[in-house]
């Protein structure tokens, strides 16, 4: 038998996310919310913290192929 520390608050909390992000709109519902918090922040005292969110560098790393040299034409995608 495996225990934790949890607390059976934080499971039922876990437990209620996970039934979101099982539902199809959950990604959807998200995405709204991401807008919307991104609107206030930058319309507020806080676009600083927007604007320096928006320099970190994001990276989406291969094994099959190289981005860096990915042409849609070369590679026969169009």
């Amino acid at each position: 038998m495996i225990t934790t520390s949890w607390t059976p608050r934080a499971l039922g909390i876990m437990s209620s996310i996970r039934t979101f992000l099982r539902l199809e709109s959950a990604s959807g519902i998200l995405l709204i919310r991401a807008a919307g918090i991104a609107i206030i922040y930058t319309n507020t005292r806080l676009k600083h913290l927007y604007e320096s969110l928006l320099e970190i560098p994001v990276y989406a790393p291969t094994r099959t192929m190289d981005l860096a040299r990915f042409t849609p034409a070369k590679s026969g995608f169009l």
